[in-house]
């Protein structure tokens, strides 16, 4: 096979990729951060205010503001939507691939570079950070783009790769903070220690490219200095003299390890390793073989670099994932940056397995490894498919003709073994379900969508959307409102006479009844934390029947009455 006819078939290996990618552009953001995102970038476009974040009006001091720049911009060229939101995401995360290729490609051949892109996109983790968009997605992007830049400049010492290895760290720490320099400088400083080349930390690039680093930040100070540290009587989080600028640089990241941070859910020292068993699938048992190579490989070469060896990828998913685990509040995505890294090491040992197959050992593994990804993928297909049996026949057919042609395609023309064949399959086959059944199935019980997309169609449209008792920012997303919570019932009273469309829980609704208001029941929507799935929702349908319920109520105020 040519080179031109092999680079073309990985080419349309990523449009095929890009095409499942694509199926997840049109689910329903998810409730809680993916929405409040959203949410907050809307507010940002019809404000007009790029500088200061705010989230139904008041101060808003979690996250950098990139993704809100990037999605209000997205929402301002093509429209506000599911799809607009995560545009630019997606394209980016292509980016984040071809980081991973090129900095593979520093070290080892085309082929192992191939394998750790491959390996990267078709990680669980990458499909998940695709449709529930959160920061982590561009965060990835930007620190795989900064490392493979900065080797390059060690590597060659061109200025070129330098500075944009800051800009890249600009950008990443614009996506979620210190945790976009900290991360490149962990992998390439353990790179600098064992190839004995600390005198390059004395370059007078770095200067500049401090300089640029701190230019790309120097919007984003300007904005909290100006909503937090020269306004200190604000109330946030419960305190005064908050200061926005500490929170950013320091409280926010590593506040949650020395206990400075209110964040605190109790994760437990191996939640990472958990969380990375499922999220890497279905490479997780070649990347726990390839972790223990390498590391058995660098401990007997006493950590001294030899040829086709790289220490960066192994030292740095090491230390990021035990800082991560030092955080008192984790979730799954915070080591999602590491994946990349993960990518490489285990696309060096899959070459080195596929090139050595003959030997019982490595078929052996092999068909291990097989076995159980046929068998997951089999058992997420029956469950998907049972869970949704209640979808058109004709749905049924159309996603067995593309699954047939995805395996077609793959099995003809992909230009790799069959081993990497099969699995990639198992994984698009996979995630084309979900997109296209599973996601849209479960997020018709995420009641704040539902609703939006209720009030946004009501006519005449409501002046101002309330909600009373629980408040879900996917309401505001889909309703098209910035919805005003009302802290206590009898807060009612004081409105003036008319009628309000107020969302609200059972409960709420009771009270609401128990005061003698006058309010009709427009619409109920089930309600259940998607993000939070367990096996008696998604296999018993009676649990579905009777899960709790809110509401779009239609609420009379009437002076004479009152």
């Amino acid at each position: 096979m040519s080179q031109t006819t092999f680079n073309l078939r990985i080419g349309l290996f990523f449009v095929l990729l890009y095409a499942v990618y694509l199926t997840g552009h049109f689910i329903d953001v998810m409730d809680v951060d993916a929405t409040h995102y959203a949410a907050l970038s809307v507010e940002m476009m019809h404000s007009d205010n790029w500088l200061e974040v705010y989230m139904r009006g008041g101060d808003y001091l979690d996250k950098p503001p990139l993704l809100f720049w990037i999605s209000a911009l997205s929402f301002k060229l093509f429209g506000v939507g599911n799809f607009t939101y995560r545009l630019f995401p997606v394209l980016l995360s292509f980016l984040g691939i071809f980081s991973t290729y090129k900095l593979s490609r520093l070290f080892y051949t085309a082929t192992v570079s191939y394998y750790a892109a491959i390996l990267f996109a078709t990680s669980q983790a990458v499909f998940l950070m695709n449709h529930d968009v959160r920061t982590d997605n561009i965060l990835t992007t930007c620190i795989t783009l900064a490392i493979w830049q900065l080797m390059a400049f060690v590597q060659n010492g061109k200025s070129r790769h330098a500075l944009l290895g800051c800009v890249a760290i600009g950008l990443a720490m614009l996506a979620k903070g210190p945790i976009g320099l900290i991360a490149p400088a962990i992998v390439v400083g353990i790179h600098l220690l064992l190839t004995r080349q600390l005198a390059i930390c004395f370059k007078w690039q770095w200067l500049v490219g401090i300089g640029l680093i701190a230019l790309l930040l120097l919007p984003m100070c300007i904005g909290l200095y100006q909503q937090f540290d020269a306004q200190p009587e604000k109330i946030v989080h419960g305190e005064t003299n908050v200061s926005g600028l500490k929170f950013f640089f320091w409280t926010q990241s590593f506040g949650r390890i020395t206990g400075e941070s209110i964040w605190d859910n109790n994760p437990g020292p191996f939640f990472q390793v958990s969380s990375f068993l499922w999220s890497f699938l279905p490479w997780t048992i070649f990347a726990l073989m390839a972790y223990l190579s390498g590391v058995r490989e660098l401990i007997r070469s006493k950590f001294t670099l030899k040829k086709e060896m790289d220490g960066f990828s192994i030292g740095g998913v090491t230390l990021i994932f035990i800082m991560m685990s030092l955080s008192a509040y984790q979730l799954p995505h915070y080591t999602y940056p590491a994946y990349p890294l993960v990518a490489i090491f285990t696309g060096r040992w899959l070459h080195g397995l596929i090139q050595k197959i003959s030997e019982k050992r490595n078929r052996f593994i092999i068909r291990f490894h097989i076995s159980s990804i046929i068998v997951m993928g089999l058992l997420c297909l029956v469950s998907i498919g049972m869970l949704v049996s209640t979808t058109a026949s004709i749905n049924v057919v159309f996603l067995a003709v593309l699954l047939a042609l995805l395996g077609w395609y793959l099995w003809k023309w992909f230009p790799f073994h069959w081993l990497v064949k099969s699995t990639v399959g198992v994984i698009l086959s996979v995630n084309l379900m979900l997109n296209l059944q599973f996601y849209p199935f479960i997020t018709t019980y995420q009641s704040g969508s539902q609703a939006g997309k209720y009030v946004a169609n009501l006519s005449p449209p409501p002046a101002q959307l309330y909600a009373f008792l629980t408040a879900p920012m996917s309401l505001d997303f889909y309703s098209g409102h910035i919805t005003k919570g009302v802290l206590a019932a009898t807060d009612l009273f004081t409105f003036e006479e008319g009628e309000y469309i107020l969302f609200t829980s059972h409960s709420g609704l009771v009270e609401l009844k128990q005061l003698g208001l006058h309010v009709k029941v427009l619409q109920a929507f089930d309600d259940y934390p998607i993000t939070t799935l367990s096996p008696d929702f998604l296999f018993n349908q009676e649990i579905r029947k009777t899960l709790p319920k809110n509401y779009v109520v239609k609420l009379v105020i009437e002076k004479s009455a009152l």
